[in-house]
């Protein structure tokens, strides 16, 4: 899945789902953990 859409998937699955970890994330968009970190940071300096 590229970047961009995966972006856009984690902040639905946040939003949409409750007490969700990295751990949980990477698995649902076939990344490591260490991905999921990445975005996130991606996400936050985007807003």
């Amino acid at each position: 899945m590229p970047k961009s859409d995966r972006l856009l998937y984690i902040l639905n699955l946040l939003r949409t789902r409750r007490n969700l970890n990295a751990a949980r994330l990477a698995e649902e968009c076939g990344v490591t953990e260490r991905s999921i970190y990445r975005d996130i940071i991606s996400l936050s300096e985007a807003n």
